[in-house]
């Protein structure tokens, strides 16, 4: 829809939320921050560069610098670009005990990782890791092998890691812990274990318990990191390169862009009024050409509708993250708008077609960059050529991976694990994102109810209440309306 209508003015200021305090510069790459340690002028810069998967950029740096601290992050960067051999070589020289670990790590003929994810087996294609999923998947291979949500009925719940299994792992990770149903018995596991978190604050009712049963906690940005950290005992660090691009992308257009700017997504929601906010600013200007689509569309027609845009602009509610939207309009060779200390900005600036706007000065950003489209035209090539080599899904979870092991190598056998004193499942999600179908919540009521049930008896609380209203009340809300709906619908007749 395109967007000619003007708004009233408004002063919505009030609705962007306050910095968060991100401790001492000097104490970000010790303390796990090296989304913001990156920025720093020195060898923790530059190692940071390489933990976040900026490879080429840390590498070039750390050949300069001679200290162990420093062949060590090397050899990181190394392994994290897949280059093994030199990895290896570099490592074998440093007197770090971490670097044995990780060179421990490099020689195993394959690394296995238990995983709760929603990424699926495909996407896992780095010969180096076997990745084994557990816990409830929401998909599943039909007869053509074509991939389906999983609408059988779950015959029991998540709550234990399989003990048969036929392997040891190396590593786990949980990936979201928000989107997922964590075992109970999580902090048994022999090997290291990593829980990835996003929207950490929109979900804390789920996280909470269960951010301390982690070795590591991991976020997608500082403000994340922060937020994290102070809801646990043990090591919290960033990693923002978890979202990628397909290796099959449309090839770029060389027609005009007609549009100036193209939204789409959540647009009006009482979680999110700062980008009711943003809204506001480009409604109101009636000089800009926007199109917007309130919801998400096809990912065919979403890229056709990036290639007719020449900018596209992010807000993430914790700056400092990776916007996932940035990534996706830049390797549409669209020119990107975002937030000061973005994490995009790691990767690519001006010269690649990124810029940095305050949210309160968007409509100006964009149109200085419309005004001057020919030279920005021209970076935004560069940052599309940039996202498709660097940001492909294989190469960003390849490096993810790798990151893990490399993260298990610092820590070592230390464990700082807690367990939580109850263990309860909470549904993780009611409506819109990675939803369960009523089959597996189903299922899962039927198993709060009766567990809840069962501790009220010996352990009298109003919790045991609490948790058992919360996932019906969730259900007959949810689920019982769309099974409602469906049967209405295989009744309805034409008279």
């Amino acid at each position: 829809m395109d967007v000619q209508k003007q708004a009233p003015d408004g002063d919505f200021s009030g609705f962007f939320p306050e910095k968060v305090n991100l401790g001492s510069r000097h104490d970000w790459f010790s303390t796990g921050n090296f989304c913001g340690a990156a920025s720093l002028d020195n060898w923790r810069g530059a190692a940071a560069m390489g933990l976040i998967g900026n490879s080429r950029v840390a590498i070039d740096a750390l050949q300069q610098i001679d200290s162990p601290a420093a062949r060590f992050y090397l050899g990181c960067a190394l392994w994290m670009d897949g280059r093994e051999t030199e990895a290896v070589e570099v490592l074998a020289h440093s007197p770090l005990p971490e670097a044995q670990r990780l060179s421990a790590f490099i020689a195993k003929p394959v690394i296995h990782i238990l995983a709760q994810t929603v990424w699926e087996d495909a996407t896992f294609d780095d010969p180096r890791f076997q990745v084994h999923r557990t816990g409830i998947r929401r998909t599943r291979l039909n007869k053509d092998g074509e991939l389906e949500p999983d609408y059988r009925e779950l015959k029991e719940p998540f709550l234990n890691i399989p003990r048969d299994l036929p392997f040891q792992p190396d590593l786990y990770f949980a990936h979201m812990v928000e989107w997922q149903y964590l075992p109970y018995d999580l902090a048994d596991l022999k090997c290291p274990t990593f829980g990835l978190t996003s929207d950490l604050d929109l979900h804390i009712q789920n996280n909470a318990p269960w951010m301390g049963a982690f070795d590591e906690v991991i976020t997608v940005g500082g403000e994340e990191w922060a937020k994290a950290r102070a809801l646990r005992p043990g090591p919290t660090s960033t990693y923002p390169k978890l979202f990628g691009v397909p290796a099959e992308l449309p090839a770029l257009q060389e027609h005009p862009r007609d549009v100036d700017v193209f939204i789409s997504g959540t647009m009006l929601s009482p979680y999110h009024p700062d980008k009711a906010a943003l809204l506001q600013q480009l409604i109101r200007a009636d000089d800009l050409h926007v199109r917007y689509m309130n919801g998400f569309l096809p990912p065919d027609s979403y890229a056709e509708e990036l290639q007719r845009s020449k900018v596209a602009f992010t807000y993430v509610r914790h700056p400092g993250s990776m916007p996932s939207r940035g990534v996706e309009a830049l390797a549409a060779g669209c020119a990107v708008l975002t937030q000061p200390d973005s994490a995009l900005t790691l990767f690519a600036g001006e010269a690649e077609g990124v810029y940095t706007q305050r949210p309160d000065q968007l409509a100006e950003g964009i149109r200085s960059l419309i005004a001057n489209w020919p030279q920005v035209a021209k970076q935004a090539q560069c940052g599309a050529a940039l996202i498709r080599r660097d940001f492909t899904n294989s190469r960003c979870i390849s490096q993810f991976l790798r990151f893990l092991t490399i993260r298990a190598a610092i820590t070592g056998s230390k464990r700082t694990r807690t367990v939580p004193t109850a263990p309860h499942q909470k549904r993780v999600v009611a409506q819109r994102g990675w939803v369960y179908p009523s089959t597996v919540n189903h299922r899962l009521l039927k198993h709060t109810l009766e567990e809840c049930t069962q501790r009220e008896a010996t352990h009298p609380d109003a919790v045991n209440a609490i948790n058992a209203a919360r996932e019906l009340d969730l259900f007959v809300a949810t689920d019982l309306r769309r099974i409602t709906r469906k049967i209405v619908a295989s009744h309805s007749f034409d008279p």
